[in-house]
């Protein structure tokens, strides 16, 4: 089975270096959320219907779906935070809106959402009517 790491999560997201996010300098996911994140996706997976494997984020043997759902929850749940956090100021001259991020962030999250949710579902009803197979 292959195993999705923190570390790969983070390349995936582009999140691996502090210094790169110019305005954070740190990471925009800490390890909690990476590793929640990844709890989520499986257990979209478990959760949606037809019930064809409980996997856990160790057995999960599919990683590319795993990274593209962990993604969309991480960008959903920054878009949330960008948009408390939202506050457009001016002065001197300049205006400043550094956190109007909430948008971009769900749209990127809409895109890798759908590639896992679509994927997910062809593959249960793939090995649903696998398995339907195999007991006649």
């Amino acid at each position: 089975m292959a195993q999705i790491t923190i570390r790969q999560l983070q390349l995936f997201l582009r999140d691996q270096d502090p210094a790169a996010n110019l305005l954070l300098d740190e990471h925009e996911f800490d390890p909690e959320e990476l590793t929640n994140a990844l709890q989520i996706a499986v257990d979209k997976w478990n959760d949606t219907p037809p019930l064809v494997g409980t996997y856990t984020v160790d057995t999960f043997p599919w990683p590319t779906y795993l990274r593209y759902y962990s993604a969309a929850v991480l960008l959903r749940s920054a878009a949330l935070r960008y948009a408390r956090n939202q506050l457009r100021y001016s002065g001197g001259g300049a205006a400043i809106d550094d956190q109007n991020k909430e948008g971009t962030y769900n749209r990127l999250a809409d895109v890798m959402q759908r590639q896992a949710d679509n994927w997910f579902v062809t593959k249960k009803n793939t090995l649903n009517f696998s398995n339907g197979f195999s007991s006649i």
